[in-house]
């Protein structure tokens, strides 16, 4: 028969297998909306950043005018040629005049520079605005900033250089021995403070790949935690999402790097409509699948668990188990009940069942007694007649006194026990008739231990075996040698006493022995053999075992017969 499977177990597999798909699919749901919320912002950020190159150009285009304009008061108020008189003093107030007006209306400048490279003359104008610090630390390197790198007039490409730690757009242009220029504080173009930047705790920065070098132009100062340079290529860490752009510029292979923290970003969008209905419903499903496996364990598992439980005891044979615990739901409480109600009329079922079997077994024992009992009659009835025949009265007699204890001993077989010593006064009291009616025919031998004599026993056991002998083991021709024998066996597995029966006769035809071997029913073992069925059967219904009852032939021959009687609670 194919075996049934588990319903708990797949129906476990398939809760299993959903909520595994149900979480699969609500983290790829959170995974896929912000991945597209970073795709988003990336998108967006990139728009500001391009947005910014382009304002910012405009403005550092401004400045370059300025610069064309002090150039060409400097080409129509002196000569430019190396070898040249120096500037003189009219126009060199004339050009600071002018870089200071140029300060006032553009803000943008830090300061505007014009340097003679064949003399020590130089003009530096500082933004008003600006702190002393960055003021002093200009006028100290803005010569040696501005003679660096040149570029002639007409080019209006920018570079960025660090100076104590602050990083600037730098511009020099030169004209015959003439440099002017001017330096921007990139802080003064931070993206964080006029631009729609997604996203918190952004750090804007340039960086160069010219010289590796990274210049803070705003946002989070602590930029070096999570960015490092390697090769000319930037290493981001930390979680954060990048922007990058070339700025379009610069001469010396800048680029714009924006970064903000990926955490932020999502702290950022979690609180936006969309974000929120995922997080709760994600939220709700886990939840609900969860109640729903407690539930389902508390309401169907434990109770089928309990259930079977039961089961299996009322199959072990324990009876008294009823269910007691909680169904947890009414259909459950329901089926306890039944399942109480049940057990109750199966134990009163077997009760009355037992009752009606030991009713039937003593009612057996009582029909296999009765059957031992009337041929003996008939035969003591012929033998007194013979007797008579014969003229020997004091025979008659004895035999007579013989015959009555016979018939008091017989008419108290209604007792189920005897002990062994009065079966065996029996059975001596039997064999004095039998001499008495076959004058010579039998020699026995008796022997029981006085330890084993008061021993209960089933009554008439041992005398049928003896009678039994007498009838088919004795003739006319010879003495029948009968053996009684009794003694004490304990082994492993039997306690008790061991009768043994055995004459000289011709022993049991193979078909009796296989018969009685074959058979448990008195009914249908053979019919001239009855008594030794009845002594089965009795044993049988009485110890409950089919093996105390054992036939065997001797080698010399004759019969020989055991009865185990086991160690046995008497309880008349």
């Amino acid at each position: 028969m194919e075996k049934m499977k588990s319903w708990r177990k797949r129906v476990n597999s398939l809760l299993s297998a959903v909520m595994i798909l149900v979480l699969l699919f609500l983290m790829w749901s959170n995974l896929y909306y912000n991945i597209q919320t970073r795709e988003r912002m990336k998108a967006e950020n990139m728009t500001t950043v391009k947005t910014w190159e382009s304002f910012v150009k405009k403005r550092l285009d401004t400045q370059y005018e300025h610069i064309f304009e002090l150039l060409l008061t400097v080409y129509n108020n002196t000569e430019l040629a190396i070898g040249t008189p120096e500037m003189e003093y009219m126009t060199r107030k004339k050009c600071l005049d002018q870089m200071n007006n140029k300060l006032h209306v553009n803000s943008d400048a830090d300061c505007f520079f014009l340097i003679d490279t064949q003399s020590d003359m130089n003009l530096f104008a500082a933004n008003p605005a600006i702190s002393p610090i960055y003021k002093a630390a200009l006028k100290n390197s803005f010569k040696d900033v501005a003679l660096r790198e040149t570029t002639k007039l007409y080019n209006r490409m920018w570079r960025i250089e660090s100076i104590d730690g602050e990083a600037y757009f730098v511009k020099s242009i030169a004209l015959g021995k003439y440099v002017a220029g001017t330096m921007s504080s990139v802080r003064r173009y931070d993206i964080t403070q006029n631009f729609n930047v997604l996203g918190k705790s952004v750090s804007f920065l340039l960086f160069s790949s010219k010289n590796n070098e990274v210049y803070y132009c705003g946002g989070d100062t602590n930029w070096d935690k999570w960015l490092d340079v390697k090769g000319g290529r930037l290493s981001v860490s930390g979680g954060h999402t990048t922007v990058t752009m070339d700025l379009s510029f610069t001469d010396d292979n800048t680029y714009v790097v924006l970064a903000t923290q990926q955490s932020d970003v999502r702290s950022n969008y979690v609180t936006s409509t969309i974000a929120l209905l995922i997080f709760f419903v994600s939220i709700a499903c886990a939840t609900l699948l969860i109640v729903l496996a407690y539930n389902l364990k508390r309401m169907v598992v434990l109770p089928t668990q309990e259930l079977l439980k039961a089961n299996q005891e009322l199959t072990s044979g324990n009876m008294s188990y009823r269910i007691a615990s909680d169904a947890g739901s009414e259909e459950f409480s329901v089926l306890f009940n039944s399942f109480n109600e049940m057990a109750d009329q199966i134990t009163n079922l077997r009760i009355e069942s037992y009752d009606r079997l030991l009713r039937e077994q003593e009612n057996k024992l009582l029909l296999l007694r009765a059957q031992i009992k009337p041929h003996f009659f008939l035969n003591a009835i012929t033998t007194v007649s013979n007797m008579t025949y014969q003229n020997r009265l004091e025979d008659i007699r004895s035999y007579l006194q013989y015959l009555s204890k016979f018939i008091r001993y017989m008419f108290n077989s209604q007792r189920k026990w005897v002990t062994l010593k009065e079966e065996i006064s029996h059975i001596e009291n039997y064999i004095q008739m039998q001499t008495l009616r076959f004058p010579g025919s039998i020699n026995a031998s008796i022997d029981c231990p006085d330890d084993i004599a008061d021993m209960r026993i089933p009554i008439l056991i041992l005398f049928t075996l003896v009678e039994n002998t007498v009838k088919h083991a004795m003739n006319l021709y010879e003495p029948l040698e009968l053996k009684v024998s009794c003694q004490r066996v304990t082994t492993d597995d039997f306690t008790g006493c061991r009768l043994v029966v055995e004459d000289n006769g011709e022993g049991f035809p193979e078909e009796v022995l296989e018969s009685m071997v074959e058979t448990s029913d008195a009914e249908s073992a053979p019919k001239d053999h009855i008594g030794l069925s009845n002594i089965r059967y009795t044993l049988q219904l009485t110890y409950n075992k089919t093996d105390l009852l054992r036939l065997a032939n001797l080698p010399e021959g004759g019969a020989h017969v055991e009865v185990w009687i086991p160690d046995w609670e008497v309880n008349e």
